[in-house]
């Protein structure tokens, strides 16, 4: 059963910003609702188009590599956590075009050497590497731009 000051809040919630529906149930259950009673809940939204999973990834993966300079493969994974389907995924993810990709990666290397003082060669490598790796980018995308600075 819809409680309609319980909707009206997750509609608040979802119009604050993107949700996917792993968000709306997280937020369901913090308002105790059961789990039948969440399914109205989701397909009432979803028919009012309050949430949808392809938007919200769409929107995820341009603010986290735009902004948040996060490689394909960090974005990938916290997708997953968040349950959407690896088509949607994947098919967001296509859309960041390569050469800006590859520019991005060059400019975090070049970012990281420069706040890197005292160290060898080899030290810079690693932690350069480390760095775009923790960041979610696919070694074989940076490795050969690394050692060209090299």
């Amino acid at each position: 059963m819809v409680d309609n000051s319980i909707l009206k809040k997750i509609e608040i919630f979802c119009n604050f910003r993107e949700r996917c529906e792993s968000e709306i149930i997280h937020r369901l259950k913090k308002e105790n609702i059961s789990a039948n009673d969440a399914k109205e809940y989701l397909k009432k939204l979803k028919n009012d188009k309050f949430y949808c999973d392809t938007r919200y990834t769409s929107a995820f993966v341009r603010s986290k590599f735009n902004l948040s300079k996060w490689g394909k493969t960090k974005i990938r994974l916290k997708l997953l956590q968040n349950k959407i389907e690896d088509s949607i995924i994947k098919e967001e993810i296509d859309k960041i075009e390569h050469d800006i990709y590859a520019e991005t990666i060059k400019e975090l290397v070049e970012k990281k050497l420069r706040r890197i003082k005292n160290r060898s060669d080899f030290e810079k490598k690693q932690l350069v590497s480390r760095y775009l790796y923790s960041k979610g980018y696919e070694p074989e995308k940076f490795i050969s731009i690394i050692n060209k600075k090299f």
